[in-house]
């Protein structure tokens, strides 16, 4: 297909999707007050495959984060 070519696809089906609300969550490490905690974070290698104990530090840190946002009204 040329560069400039699109695609259009057409859903002749009806189809059931339940109404979401959708939220942008800045989960960034500057948000970590402990300093050793980011540089650690931050020395991680940018790879799809990741040791257990390296994921289990990031998903980690995301909750800290997350939890530790303020939340806007109606979320």
């Amino acid at each position: 297909m040329p560069a400039t070519a699109s695609l259009r696809l057409e859903i002749t089906v009806p189809i059931r999707v339940p109404e979401v609300k959708i939220y942008a969550v800045d989960v960034s490490f500057a948000a970590l007050n402990d300093t050793a905690e980011l540089d650690l974070l931050n020395r991680q290698p940018t790879s799809f495959l990741l040791p257990a104990e390296a994921v289990d530090l990031l998903r980690a840190a995301a909750g800290t984060i997350i939890a530790s946002r303020p939340t806007s009204s109606g979320c």
